[in-house]
């Protein structure tokens, strides 16, 4: 049987060993996770999405989806889409408020 201080030893340089490991691959295991996630999230969310894009393009006239410009990570623009809660032409008059 080992002595105590080498079974210390070795336990500390495994658990430094799995911290070093996680934060190494946290990125890419977070990235991983988010684009699951959101995939799932996506398609138990399409019947919703359908029925409100058919009462929006019943109730009103113009597009169901709204194109947006943003402001993401690091500065970096990416258009956004989203269904129109708001009249074609709602800020034609004052501008975006």
């Amino acid at each position: 049987m080992p002595e105590p201080i080498t079974l210390i030893g070795i336990f500390a340089a495994l658990a430094t060993l799995c911290v070093h490991l996680a934060r190494r691959f946290f990125g890419v295991a977070k990235e991983i996770l988010d684009v699951v996630l959101g995939f799932i999230a996506l398609v138990l969310s399409l019947p919703l999405l359908a029925v409100c894009a058919l009462i929006i393009k019943l109730s009103s006239k113009g597009r169901v989806f709204h194109r947006q410009l943003r402001v993401g990570k690091a500065g970096k623009a990416f258009r956004m889409y989203k269904l129109r809660t708001m009249r074609e032409d709602a800020e034609a008059e004052t501008g975006a408020v």
